[in-house]
């Protein structure tokens, strides 16, 4: 299983995030059995995003979806 995150930043902050997540050692997954749709990073991350957002978490779920849809070209 991998347990480092190799630098494929785009920005500090996500830079700063991997950097913090390979000191800490995380692994991507801790359930070996269970889904591995989203390793860990993600999760932290959106969190993270979520937080600095300081907005609701509708909000913040309802901009995320439009983004995604412009992104995407198409209803998420």
């Amino acid at each position: 299983m991998q347990l480092t995150l190799y630098n494929q930043h785009n920005n500090r902050l996500q830079k700063e995030l991997i950097n913090l997540y390979n000191n800490f050692g995380v692994p991507l997954h801790f359930n070996k059995t269970g889904n591995k749709e989203f390793t860990n990073y993600q999760r932290v991350s959106i969190i993270i995003l979520f937080q600095r957002s300081k907005k609701s978490l509708r909000d913040f779920i309802d901009g995320h979806v439009l983004n995604c849809q412009n992104l995407w070209g198409r209803e998420a």
